[in-house]
């Protein structure tokens, strides 16, 4: 399974090249589209399992490229709450389908 996971990421990572993303990426893309409201970095971080000095790379990264926005908290100063801008929401909406095409196509043959 793991290596089937892999592979599925290995592919995908061809087309997202393509759209400026990463797997990583993609991956914040669906969790904050899933939560349907802005998220804590913290939290994104755990749904993800990377380190926090990881995730605040990729929300750089996602920030400068207009993927996500980036805001503090009303409540806690310190907290920094993400959610994704309209480019972020089209760009998963075009490699949602993708990756779930790969999925099938490499899974299939498991039984």
């Amino acid at each position: 399974m793991l290596r089937a996971d892999h592979e599925v990421i290995k592919a995908c990572n061809r087309v997202y090249r393509r759209f400026g993303v990463t797997h990583h990426q993609f991956q914040i893309l669906r969790i904050l589209n899933a939560a349907d409201e802005p998220l804590t970095q913290g939290t994104v971080g755990e749904h993800l399992l990377v380190s926090r000095a990881n995730l605040s790379g990729l929300v750089d990264r996602m920030s400068k490229a207009s993927l996500i926005r980036r805001r503090t908290s009303r409540r806690d100063r310190r907290v920094v709450m993400i959610d994704l801008t309209d480019r972020g929401r089209e760009i998963l909406s075009v490699l949602e389908p993708v990756r779930d095409s790969v999925e099938s196509i490499l899974f299939a043959e498991l039984d």
